[in-house]
């Protein structure tokens, strides 16, 4: 065994590295077929030649493993713990990655809602155009007035129709603000996340325990 610190930028290189080996460990042959009545394998090697290289591919096996599971638990660790700000938000590197990996999500939802919002507003101002023109008023007072020209009743006339038929959007959450804010906080933390996340893997250290 021995100690190393290396940084998480290390880290996660060799943890590839790990990775690629640990794909190749089913590969190995840890038995052999040898000759019967000789000390030699069917190929001709020395079997105590054999018995060293298939000890010598076992304790890779092991190395590999119990290396790997040290590197990515201690990535692990520090991932949790370590801080990075992005647009004025601090996160640890896990919730980071997390939410990164769920931008997609989180935008098709803001999206959606900003798209709902401009639905709604685009019926407002439909309905609006249709019941609050010039034309429509007019044609309301004469059949209501009974012929009356004065200004008071025409006036009361017209307030009521526009309190009847008049409509605006009821937006209790402030949705579009909300969504154009996120929108935008969506953008930025996918222009820095790269580079905070670099920064942070090359300045950060991990001590780790591996088999030699």
């Amino acid at each position: 065994m021995s100690t190393v610190t290396i940084t998480l930028y290390e880290a996660l290189a060799k943890k590839k590295i790990l990775e690629a080996k640990s794909r190749k460990i089913n590969e190995y042959n840890l038995v052999a077929i040898r000759k019967k009545h000789s000390e030699e394998d069917k190929d001709g090697k020395n079997l105590e030649d054999v018995k060293k290289e298939i000890q010598s591919y076992f304790d890779e096996s092991i190395a590999v493993i119990k290396n790997y599971s040290e590197i990515k638990a201690k990535i692990n660790e520090a991932n949790a713990i370590t801080k990075v700000n992005i647009n004025g938000k601090e996160y640890t590197i896990a919730n980071a990655i997390a939410r990164q990996r769920n931008l997609d999500n989180e935008e098709h939802m803001y999206r959606k809602m900003l798209s709902n919002y401009q639905r709604v507003e685009a019926v407002v101002q439909s309905m609006n155009e249709r019941n609050m023109s010039s034309e429509a008023i007019s044609n309301y007072i004469q059949k209501t007035s009974g012929g009356s020209r004065d200004d008071k009743v025409i006036k009361d006339l017209t307030d009521g129709y526009k309190r009847n038929f008049e409509v605006m959007i009821y937006d209790p959450m402030n949705t579009k603000k909300k969504a154009e804010e996120a929108l935008e906080d969506i953008k930025v933390f996918r222009e820095k996340i790269h580079y905070v996340l670099t920064d942070a893997n090359i300045n950060t250290k991990i001590e780790l325990e591996l088999v030699d």
